[in-house]
């Protein structure tokens, strides 16, 4: 093994296991082990500063080999006691063991896992969508303590949930878990949520939105950001939440924006989206599943309710700002 890391031929001596999404293997101690390129992963360790590197691919940080040869089993991975298959949904097992437990959520919690965990900290890891711990968003990729389970509510989303065993033998009980994260993801540090805004009293000149934001010369910079046309549900939720990890990151009000129909133009053949109550219901998912406001166009005046219904700020498009019957519809609906 000392010889096949120091020329290199340690990479092809690993069995290696295509993965997909979904897959989760279980990594004993002593495990020699990789992880390929282009593979997103959560990974979740136990508390522990010992890491040896038997192999760098090149780079010129130091290896370990006495010290991580000294303790590596050298033994074939057995995939059929670690390796499993978790469900599309629901809430799964991963871990019960000594040192911590994980656990994936679906929404939220149920008395089972309750139980389970009882009283006292853990860390949570949305993997897909927003989840409030103790009042504050954490988006995916994020990793937040909440004080106990009952203080972590799902919006819908995918969830990691990893907490130290009441049982553990860790000589530190004050330390759990040496890492909790998404690798390769839209976020690869913890999530500090940005402080909620003091609501300032609106003067002239001054657009108040929500609590939170306000448009002005004079107030924070307000991001309005999103998609062109909607072109389908998985790629708007997907963009929408890159949006809201990185605002949320940098602690910038944001706004979603995307038209469900784009009635300018100049094929026929043109796609122009999925058409006001299909791109209507896609909207409000996003609204409710980020919490975020949302902004869409309106092309013509019987659109101007429906829109008004489901979007936070109703865009008149330039070409259409001298239409006296749009924008009286627009203006009717208050919003």
């Amino acid at each position: 093994m000392r010889a096949a890391a120091l020329d290199g031929r340690i990479e092809q001596m690993l069995v290696w296991h295509k993965v997909r999404p979904g897959d989760f293997f279980y990594i004993p101690a002593n495990t020699v082990h990789a992880i390929g390129a282009g593979v997103s992963v959560i990974e979740i360790q136990q508390n522990s500063d010992i890491t040896y590197r038997l192999f760098d691919y090149g780079r010129p940080r130091p290896l370990h080999l006495d010290e991580g040869l000294a303790v590596s089993l050298g033994e074939v991975y057995d995939l059929a006691r670690w390796h499993k298959r978790l469900p599309e949904s629901g809430t799964a097992r991963l871990v019960d063991g000594p040192y911590f437990r994980i656990d994936r959520v679906n929404g939220h919690a149920d008395c089972t896992l309750s139980e389970r965990y009882g009283a006292g900290p853990l860390l949570v890891v949305p993997m897909h969508g927003l989840v409030k711990v103790c009042g504050q968003v954490v988006p995916a990729g994020g990793c937040a303590m909440a004080v106990g389970l009952e203080n972590a509510t799902g919006l819908g989303a995918r969830t990691y949930f990893s907490k130290k065993a009441a049982f553990s033998e860790s000589p530190d009980d004050s330390i759990w878990l040496k890492n909790a994260l998404e690798v390769d993801a839209m976020s690869q540090e913890p999530v500090t949520p940005a402080p909620a805004a003091v609501p300032p009293s609106p003067g002239a000149g001054v657009v108040r939105l929500n609590d939170d934001i306000f448009f002005a010369n004079d107030r924070p910079f307000v991001l309005i950001g999103g998609m062109n046309v909607i072109e389908d549900r998985d790629q708007l939720l997907r963009l929408a939440e890159h949006f809201v990890t990185v605002t949320q990151r940098l602690g910038i009000p944001y706004v979603f924006k995307a038209s469900f129909d784009k009635a300018n133009r100049s094929s026929l053949h043109s796609f122009r989206g999925p058409g006001l109550e299909q791109g209507l219901r896609m909207l409000e998912e996003v609204r409710q599943a980020f919490g975020v406001p949302v902004l869409t166009d309106v092309h013509e005046p019987h659109q101007a309710q429906a829109v008004a219904q489901v979007a936070d700020i109703l865009q008149l498009p330039a070409f259409l700002a001298r239409q006296s019957d749009l924008v009286e519809a627009i203006a009717r609906t208050g919003a």
